[in-house]
């Protein structure tokens, strides 16, 4: 039959080529020529292999008056490749989200990945992402100087800022947020004078700083120049003295002009200070008469005095006079016995009236009586 004479045909050649003294080498063309086919139609998968990598995503193209509120969250990706392609993905991969095109709020935007030179990418988680963007905007505040460690007994004189303003930049809604530029001074031990360069910040009605915004110039030039806290009182005045009058001497009269004192004493004092002294009057050497002078006074540190700090002293210096024995005590009878008995006192006679008397007629004498 004739498929069988195709038969024995086809078996007649095989035994032929399977003679033929150049088969091995016809199996080895076979072989590269699958191997290229491989490499240059097959994409070499047989090599290759899968790995997933974690990229930061890079934002460019934004806008000089937007800023960015927040950066995208990192993206997975699934590349293939051979594994020394694989090995560089790390590397040299790139995500990026464009915002070229952005507007003001929130809005969507695709991941764009660049890989290395023989690396494929399977799959990008996500492939879009959620960006909010503001516009940028800028404001000029007064710079408020905050004062740091002042002492309870101490209050600002003055004090100068320069600049007095700075201007704080921002997104819309952080600027929306600033109450007022502040610059902290911390006094430390200063209680007079204090002058320096120091950092300003935007801060909120609380006084919390804002971030995410920028101050221009950062630092301001501040003096601050400090006072104590004073009160005032009217004080009495009280002479001193020193040295001693001579014998048979004596002070008589001291007055005073004016005899009180208005005076500025520090808070931290005011309990401490009661009257205001004279400078020393000094008492040797003088005699009897009367003196005027005018006398300073002394003050104690940090104590003020209105007027001149001067007082007119009047001082009258007299002959002591000497000092009278006392009257002797009168002696007083001694209490009586009480163990002793009382004895009963006689009653006294009775004194006859002289005018009496002499109404009265003369006795007689008296008759004996007549003897029988």
């Amino acid at each position: 039959m004739r498929w069988q004479q195709r038969l024995n045909a086809f078996l007649k050649r095989l035994r032929q080529i399977l003679q033929d003294e150049d088969l091995h080498y016809r199996f080895l063309a076979l072989f590269l020529a699958i191997i290229l086919w491989f490499f240059a139609g097959g994409h070499g998968r047989l090599l290759t292999n899968e790995r997933a990598v974690t990229l930061q995503p890079e934002v460019i193209g934004l806008p000089a008056d937007y800023a960015l509120l927040g950066q995208p969250g990192p993206v997975r990706i699934v590349i293939r490749g051979t594994n020394t392609a694989i090995s560089r993905v790390e590397e040299t991969a790139r995500a990026v989200v464009d915002l070229s095109s952005a507007i003001e709020g929130e809005g969507t935007y695709a991941v764009e990945v660049s890989l290395p030179k023989g690396a494929e990418l399977v799959s990008v988680t996500p492939r879009w992402v959620n960006i909010t963007t503001e516009r940028m905007l800028a404001n000029d505040y007064a710079v408020y100087v905050g004062l740091l460690g002042l002492p309870t007994d101490y209050s600002v004189e003055n004090y100068t800022v320069e600049p007095e303003t700075v201007t704080v930049r921002g997104p819309r809604s952080r600027i929306e947020r600033v109450a007022t530029a502040a610059a902290y001074v911390n006094l430390g031990s200063q209680t007079q004078f204090l002058e320096g360069s120091f950092p300003v910040r935007a801060v909120d009605a609380a006084g919390r700083d804002i971030d995410g915004v920028t101050v221009e110039p950062e630092y301001v030039f501040v003096t601050v120049k400090l006072a104590e806290q004073r009160t005032k009182r009217t004080l009495p005045v009280v002479p001193r003295f020193n040295g001693e009058l001579a014998d048979g001497l004596a002070i008589a009269e001291v007055r005073l002009i004016p005899d009180s004192v208005t005076v500025s004493i520090p808070v931290h004092f005011v309990n401490q200070i009661q009257v205001v002294e004279t400078q020393l009057i000094n008492l040797t050497g003088l005699t009897a008469g009367e003196y005027n002078m005018n006398m300073g006074l002394n003050l104690p540190g940090g104590v003020q005095v209105e007027g001149s700090g001067t007082v007119q002293i009047i001082l009258v210096i007299r002959a002591a006079v000497p000092e009278s024995e006392p009257e002797p005590e009168p002696e007083l009878d001694p209490e009586p016995d009480m163990d002793q008995p009382l004895l009963p006192v006689p009653p006294e006679s009775e004194q006859p009236n002289p005018d009496e008397l002499e109404q009265q007629e003369p006795l007689l004498p008296i008759e004996p009586p007549n003897s029988k």
